[in-house]
């Protein structure tokens, strides 16, 4: 039971990545990419995974307190992982956000969450909720062409320039806010899981109503947020510092699934085909943290954590 928490997290990452990873949707209108029947399976996705994972999962290392070494060497890591393998860059982010959280006091972790909903998320909303994405023709088929390319080197050379903002948004106030803020504290647990959660369910419901990427993005990233703060009071899980590795390892599975680097059609599967595939890369690194996890803990590499954890 306790690695129920950290499973969900890594299941609705991976369903949101693959999805990404297999179809342009985040460079037009999201909500109407897909015609139906596929259309209803992909919202359904967006309300239930997109951004829950990014959330679950910092609430799941939470409880570790590494060294600085350690958290260097991760975002050490989340770079290579960001440049070679996933242009997302969420190893990164979550390498930065533990990177914040090690020097600013707990009460930060509220004064970054309010900063980030209150001056940064909702004044956006607000301005491009009503607006419309166009689709730059030029660039949908670059990239498209690229993603259905052998071109490693081209992939890579859009790594290393896209996405940069969004990791260190996500980093700042999303990841460090919730490895600072102590929900256990929290007597009532199920009453305000199902009301964070409902509320977070209702928000993501707002993406139909929008025709902004930027909108999409910012509904999706609250609305995960309060779905992951929901989960986390309800199942009180914990992960090791072995779902790094495990994460990186996906990305790498992810490039070879989804891109002409390995067995993928950008932009021609079906969405049911790319849960399925994403299913299967849930597995997969499902053994791998638990295999790694089992070896770390066997070899306690005392090095990588604080005095009071070891």
């Amino acid at each position: 039971m306790k690695h129920m928490l950290v499973l969900i997290g890594l299941f609705a990452l991976l369903m949101e990545t693959s999805l990404k990873m297999a179809h342009p949707f985040m460079m037009t209108v999201p909500a109407e990419y897909f015609a139906e029947p596929e259309r209803s399976t992909f919202l359904l996705t967006v309300i239930l995974a997109f951004g829950v994972g990014q959330a679950v999962i910092p609430l799941a290392l939470r409880e570790l307190s590494l060294s600085l070494r350690a958290i260097m060497i991760i975002i050490g890591c989340g770079l290579l992982d960001k440049w070679l393998f996933s242009s997302t860059g969420y190893v990164l982010a979550l390498g930065l956000g533990l990177f914040c959280a090690k020097f600013l006091r707990k009460s930060m972790g509220y004064v970054l969450l309010a900063l980030g909903l209150f001056a940064v998320a909702i004044p956006l909303l607000i301005l491009y909720f009503s607006s419309e994405t166009f689709m730059d023709a030029a660039n949908f088929q670059e990239l498209v062409t690229l993603y259905r390319s052998h071109d490693y080197l081209g992939y890579v050379t859009h790594s290393l320039q896209t996405d940069y903002i969004f990791i260190v948004v996500l980093a700042l106030f999303v990841i460090t806010p919730l490895l600072l803020i102590d929900f256990s504290g929290v007597k009532y647990r199920v009453m305000p899981a199902v009301i964070l959660f409902s509320a977070g369910t209702m928000l993501k419901t707002l993406i139909i109503s929008t025709e902004s990427v930027l909108a999409f993005t910012i509904l999706t990233l609250i609305g995960g947020l309060l779905q992951g703060i929901a989960l986390y009071l309800l199942l009180r899980g914990a992960a090791g510092l072995a779902l790094v590795p495990a994460l990186i390892s996906s990305s790498l599975i992810t490039l070879f699934v989804f891109t002409a680097l390995g067995i993928g059609d950008y932009k021609n599967l079906a969405v049911d085909i790319v849960l399925i595939r994403g299913t299967v890369i849930f597995i997969i690194t499902a053994v791998i943290y638990f295999v790694l996890q089992r070896k770390m803990h066997a070899n306690n590499p005392n090095i990588l954590y604080n005095k009071e954890q070891t």
